[in-house]
């Protein structure tokens, strides 16, 4: 191995191999306690947390999820729906990528079906102000007047920058047209029974930061 000796500063002077096969430098910690595998440096040494200050740009800074599992109904205008979630961004340089996907949405009486999305109570990732035209996340067409069926899989994402540290709220509004009801994570008639028609969805929302 190749030896180290102890100038009294606690810097260690590194002295050349005894021969061309001997190169193994061994260098003990504070302790004295001599790191001879990479398990060591893992399990022992190198704990903690980065500072997410040092994480470099795109890096996740932090995962926050709202999982909805029960039917909704749901009818009038603009309206809350219970996809939504809060994330407190650690910089304000962080940026927040937000993804939405619906397990089943039906719109029996409306033809479509528009949604949008609030943060902290203004819009957020909608279409541009164009004379009084709604300004809309993104909408979709009924596909069918059966009672029994519905659409499902919905989804979309966008990558929003708050440019704060202070706790943000995103929420998943929605209309349909003529304010007419519609159903999450089930279809309308609500069919007590065991077939895929008449299952119960599951919607999700995932917040992530990611390092500016």
């Amino acid at each position: 191995a190749i030896k180290g000796a102890d100038n009294g500063t606690g810097i260690f002077t590194i002295e050349s191999p005894a021969t061309n096969t001997d190169r193994t430098l061994i260098l003990p910690d504070n302790a004295g306690t001599v790191l001879t595998s990479d398990s060591d440096l893992v399990a022992t040494k190198l704990t903690g947390i980065v500072p997410s200050g040092r994480m470099p740009a795109g890096s996740v800074l932090q995962v926050v999820t709202n999982t909805i599992t029960g039917p909704y109904v749901y009818s009038g205008d603009w309206h809350n729906t219970a996809v939504d979630r809060s994330i407190t961004p650690s910089s304000s340089s962080s940026k927040i990528l937000v993804t939405v996907s619906l397990g089943r949405v039906a719109h029996y009486d409306g033809n479509t079906l528009a949604f949008r999305f609030i943060r902290n109570g203004g819009l957020v990732c909608v279409g541009d102000a164009i004379g009084s035209r709604s300004r809309i996340t993104a909408s979709m067409m009924r596909v069918t007047t059966d009672a029994n069926h519905s659409q499902g899989l919905v989804g979309f994402s966008f990558l929003d920058s708050p440019g704060s540290t202070s706790a943000q709220s995103y929420i998943l509004q929605a209309n349909a047209e003529g304010n007419a009801t519609w159903y999450l994570n089930r279809q309308r008639s609500y069919a007590d029974a065991s077939v895929p028609y008449s299952g119960i969805g599951v919607s999700t929302i995932v917040l992530m930061e990611i390092a500016g």
